[in-house]
């Protein structure tokens, strides 16, 4: 839709350029070319906010993809209701690990989901 806008704001600013009013074809010269370039400018921050978006963490089904070793923000079902923990992933032995108070606890029949631990934050 903006194209052709632009697109029909330039040709007519040719066609006023004969008709002995060049203030008025400027002005659409003007417009057409600051339109282009706010146009230029909307598609670079679209980019921006699709990549923006793909590095946002997002649950991963266990299922989905294979995992590597490491600590993990993971979702479980355990006792009819789900939680959110911190865990480390052993490929090893593709199992699901947390830490309590009194040692390693199994919960890989309880994990449903995952997603990477968030960067600290970075002291300024």
């Amino acid at each position: 839709m903006y194209d052709k806008l632009v697109k029909r704001l330039g040709e007519r600013a040719g066609a006023f350029d004969y008709d002995g009013r060049p203030d008025i074809a400027c002005d659409y010269e003007q417009a057409a070319g600051a339109i282009m370039e706010l146009s230029d400018k909307l598609a670079i921050a679209e980019e921006d906010k699709i990549k923006m978006f793909c590095q946002i963490p997002r649950w991963i089904p266990v299922t989905e993809q294979l995992i590597h070793s490491g600590w993990y923000l993971v979702a479980c079902n355990e006792w009819g209701g789900s939680a959110v923990r911190k865990a480390i992933h052993d490929e090893a032995t593709r199992k699901w690990l947390e830490f309590p108070c009194g040692g390693p606890k199994d919960i890989t029949k309880f994990v449903t989901h995952y997603m990477p631990l968030p960067e600290p934050p970075k002291e300024e």
